[in-house]
């Protein structure tokens, strides 16, 4: 695809089987991606803090947060 901006994605996943599935199928797609992967909700803040994302796809129990207090903390 020319002349598509690249999405950057923050993947928030803990289990890294589930991360590795969502990325190749992601990549699959016509569009760019530029993914992060993390698995806690802290490095998902300092990701964010470093270089601020365009989607982020979050597992909501992670092991330092559950539930939608992982996406108030977002």
């Amino acid at each position: 695809m020319t002349g598509c901006a690249t999405v950057r994605v923050l993947l928030v996943e803990p289990d890294s089987a589930a991360a590795q599935l969502m990325c190749q199928a992601m990549n699959l797609r016509e569009a760019s991606f530029e993914i992060r992967h993390v698995t806690t909700l802290a490095e998902a803040l300092q990701q964010l803090q470093a270089e601020p994302a365009d989607v982020a796809l979050v597992e909501l129990n992670l092991s330092d947060v559950q539930g939608l207090g992982t996406l108030y903390a977002l």
